[in-house]
């Protein structure tokens, strides 16, 4: 992700489709790596650390996008069933099925990191 003094961060070190919303999450935290493998004088172990799990989120969102998108009836199969489970966990947890949701999406986005001092 780097060389010398120029290092990558966010969509300039890995670019995918904004389908799942994970660009801003992913830049920030390469952003947060960066910044620790600078202040501990490891630039190597940033690209480790951040190349799989970029490598990852491209891949997953490659299959999203299929899935999202696909005009094959796989593709369509899996969207018809994905919505009959959220419309029956909706009507099972009622008003709390929103704020369930919610807190889930928040938790996996906000993960606290302790940076070195």
């Amino acid at each position: 992700y780097g060389r010398g003094n120029v290092w990558l961060a966010g969509d300039a070190a890995h670019v995918h489709s904004p389908l799942g919303g994970r660009g801003m999450n992913m830049g920030i935290a390469d952003a947060v790596a960066l910044a620790s493998a600078v202040a501990q004088d490891q630039l190597s172990g940033y690209e480790a650390q951040r190349r799989p799990v970029a490598r990852l989120w491209v891949w997953a969102n490659y299959v999203l996008s299929q899935l999202a998108m696909g005009q094959g009836w796989k593709a369509r199969a899996v969207r018809w069933l994905a919505a009959l489970a959220i419309r029956g966990l909706a009507f099972l947890l009622g008003p709390r099925f929103a704020e369930l949701a919610f807190q889930s999406m928040t938790a996996s986005a906000v993960k606290t990191r302790k940076v070195p001092a």
